[in-house]
Formats: C-alpha cells, sequence, structure tokens
C-alpha cells in the first residue's frame, strides 16, 4: 500500500511542475532531479543511506532520461546523502 500513496505523491503536478520551472531557468535538469531528490530525503520519505526506487522507475516519475536521474544520483551518492 506504501508505493501506490508515493505513487500518487510522485505523479503529483506540482511536483513536476517545480522540476520544469527550474529548466526553464537554465538550470540543468539533472541538478532539479537532484534537489527534488534530495528534498525527498530530507522530509523523511526516504532514509539516508537506503535504497531509492530503481532508475527506470524514477525517470519515469520525474519524465526524464534515465541518463538524467543516474548523473543526479552518482551526485548524490558521493555527497553521501
Amino acid at each position: 500500500m506504501e508505493s501506490k500513496s508515493r505513487t500518487a505523491k510522485w505523479a503529483d503536478p506540482a511536483r513536476r511542475s517545480k522540476l520544469m520551472v527550474g529548466a526553464a531557468l537554465d538550470t540543468p535538469l539533472y541538478k532539479e532531479v537532484k534537489r527534488l531528490l534530495t528534498e525527498t530525503v530530507r522530509a523523511g520519505e526516504w532514509k539516508p543511506g537506503s535504497a531509492i526506487p530503481a532508475e527506470r522507475v524514477l525517470s519515469e516519475r520525474f519524465q526524464v532520461a534515465v541518463g538524467t536521474i543516474r548523473k543526479a544520483v552518482d551526485e548524490l551518492v558521493q555527497e553521501n546523502i
């Protein structure tokens, strides 16, 4: 059941619009994804160091390429977030 509520939360158009706002401001898309992933961790939805959804799942949720997700996640891993 938790995954359904998380999916619904991620499907929220407000979250997608936050991503698009950064893209419109010439911020690299992977940095916007990184910011939103960091917010998710800080909000307690995911615990630091725990597994997150698969890259493919995240790319579908954010509607971006898997490579964009990979770059954002790689930076978060390097930062130990």
